[in-house]
């Protein structure tokens, strides 16, 4: 392990720092949290350590970014994290997916740990078909809401959510939605009792998908449902509750004029009544929140990933408004290649803290990228790397990502060529072995990273064998279109 001691730089009495973090595989921050201590902790996914496959790891880090501990509480199957929040008790619960369930399939994934990052329990919710976390957080009366998405239950495709006990165990659950598709991308209590979800919905509204956000009450039965949105598709992605207990919401708009995405953003009161909605983008690219969050001046931000203006490819993008919902300044950070934050807070120290992953920096084929910035969004400028050496075996140093892919997959192989006796046999089997896709890589053209194309491969769980005369290993791939 090589580890660069990480300065800050302080800028108008605010920390400041930019810091990589990741092995030579797939690791991406999904979600931060502050923590008490004044530090984050960072949940995700990473095929870097330990299993090589898809594991959630539990990042925590002091104020100025320096790793304190980094655990991966799962075992060999398949996971990803993709919420995290600090519990009453000090410890931490993170919400995602893992086929290890019992139910079948892809099933929910709810982990305890302590505030040491150690295992405590974990549980999984589902059906026989796939079913995903996307959210959690702890409720007033110490349990947890999680918030996700259901093709076990329902009508097809339906937004779920799950009301736990303190230790887990299953309160309630609920589907939402219409003869089409729901997703729910967030789930949050309101200051009533109840809870609103956010997410897209092709069964309602004015398009292909709708933004879709939804009202229920404390038993999680609906009280009122809206959709915003374009004859084309438009989703939701962040929902919170502000401190004049109204509900800020932020999604994504595809505009059936010029095609470009725009951010759309709206403040509704606890019946649903509009303060202010706005659509926000850019005029030559693509612009894509994740996350919006209020201000201590009583205006907003959002974080997320832009298109067609900063340095590279996408890049990270912060943005202000006012408290009425106005435009005041926008920033983008990152480097030549694709820079996508998924998640952002508002820091005690009036800052922002952005988390998601990096192609630009880093050690690896996508890393962890935690950027701090003070109350303007500004930073170190510089870029410092927190770089792992994997210690695996040489078969284990094998990456599939992403997982669940969408159109493409990568299969990145930290192997020595000069190990290899003979070609590289690469095939995507089917659960019932049935060969989906087969290519050769000859030894003199292995370069490490081998990409395949599955935009036309039916959506399912799937085997991808890795053999040449040397070694062999097998990863379980999920194809989500």
């Amino acid at each position: 392990m090589v580890l660069f001691l990480l300065p800050f730089v302080a800028y108008s009495q605010q920390i400041t720092f930019e810091i990589i973090y990741g092995g030579e595989g797939y690791d991406e921050a999904r979600s931060i949290w502050q923590t008490t201590d004044g530090g984050y902790i960072v949940a995700g996914t990473s095929g870097s350590y330990p299993s090589g496959n898809s594991d959630v790891f539990l990042l925590k880090i002091d104020s100025v970014g320096a790793i304190q501990w980094f655990k991966f509480p799962g075992g060999s199957d398949l996971q990803a994290g993709y919420s995290v929040q600090q519990t009453s008790d000090g410890g931490f619960i993170v919400a995602g997916l893992t086929d290890a369930g019992d139910f079948g399939g892809y099933d929910v994934y709810l982990m305890k740990a302590d505030e040491n990052g150690d295992f405590l329990w974990s549980k999984t919710y589902g059906g026989a078909d796939w079913d995903f976390g996307y959210s959690v957080e702890e409720t007033s009366d110490n349990g947890f809401i999680i918030g996700g998405t259901t093709f076990s239950f329902g009508k097809g495709e339906q937004m779920y959510m799950i009301k736990t006990d303190a230790a887990g165990d299953t309160a309630w659950t609920k589907t939402y939605g219409g003869a089409g598709q729901e997703n729910a991308k967030r789930a949050t209590q309101t200051t009533d009792g109840g809870y609103v979800l956010i997410g897209y919905s092709d069964s309602y509204g004015a398009g292909e998908k709708d933004i879709f956000i939804l009202k229920t009450d404390a038993s999680g039965d609906s009280v009122w449902s809206k959709t915003y949105g374009t004859p084309n598709n438009d989703e939701g992605t962040f929902v919170d509750v502000t401190s004049d207990n109204k509900i800020i919401m932020c999604g994504f708009s595809e505009n059936y004029q010029d095609g470009k995405i725009y951010a759309f953003y709206a403040k509704l009161d606890n019946a649903g009544n509009e303060s202010f909605s706005n659509y926000l983008g850019t005029p030559v690219g693509d612009e894509l929140p994740a996350t919006i969050r209020e201000t201590t001046d009583g205006g907003f931000a959002y974080a997320g990933s832009v298109l067609g203006i900063g340095a590279g490819n996408k890049d990270y993008r912060l943005v202000k408004i006012d408290g009425g919902g106005n435009y005041q300044w926008g920033k983008t950070y990152g480097g030549a290649n694709d820079d996508i934050s998924n998640a952002m807070l508002v820091t005690s120290d009036s800052g922002f803290v952005l988390a998601g992953s990096t192609m630009s920096y880093g050690n690896g084929s996508k890393d962890i990228y935690i950027f701090k910035s003070d109350n303007q969004g500004v930073s170190t400028g510089n870029v410092l790397i927190d770089v792992k050496e994997n210690s695996l075996s040489a078969t284990n140093q094998i990456s599939v990502y992403p997982n669940p892919g969408d159109q493409l997959i990568t299969v990145f192989a930290d192997i020595n060529t000069a190990e290899l006796d003979g070609d590289i046999l690469i095939l995507l089997n089917d659960i019932s072995g049935k060969e989906i896709l087969k290519t050769q890589v000859k030894k003199n053209q292995f370069n490490k990273v081998v990409e395949l194309d599955i935009n036309s491969i039916p959506a399912g769980l799937y085997f991808l064998n890795f053999t040449s005369s040397t070694f062999s290993f097998q990863r379980k791939v999920l194809i989500q279109h």
